[in-house]
């Protein structure tokens, strides 16, 4: 007699595998290094300024532990955003410069409660501020107070 083969899989929820970006863009190599990095250093949140969507989209593929904040200008963008696998959509004001944006986004996103202070989070944005497609900059920035 031959016994039947069982094979146990588990799901184990302290390390997730994110794989390859699946594009060669920089868009998402930016979305995919944003991901990693928020797992490596147990951020609290990625928050994402956007103005299309595009980036919040493309980082919820990787389906990170990690809250996702959408920060955008745009009320059409911001809706389209809640459809958007783990993405937490926020409205923002249109800033002079990347400083006053990223403090007016992490400001946002501790008011919705997705991150407090002494927190860790990876901000990603594109320079310059406004255009769409331009996703190039990851910051880890940690929420004094």
């Amino acid at each position: 007699h031959s016994l039947p083969r069982e094979i146990l899989i588990t799901n184990d929820n302290s390390y997730n595998f994110y794989p390859e970006s699946g594009g060669k863009d920089i868009t998402s190599a930016i979305s995919h290094a944003t991901v990693t990095t928020a797992h490596d250093l147990n951020a609290s949140a990625i928050i994402t300024v956007t103005k299309s969507g595009t980036t919040a989209r493309m980082i919820s593929k990787f389906r990170p532990q990690t809250s996702i904040v959408g920060a955008t200008i745009n009320q059409k963008v911001w809706r389209q955003l809640s459809l958007s696998w783990g993405v937490k959509p926020v409205l923002c004001q249109l800033k002079n410069n990347t400083d006053e944006l990223f403090d007016h986004a992490v400001e946002v996103t501790v008011k919705a409660g997705v991150a407090k202070k002494g927190d860790t989070v990876v901000i990603t944005a594109g320079i310059p501020l406004g255009m769409s497609g331009t996703t190039n900059m990851l910051k880890v920035h940690k929420i004094n107070g």
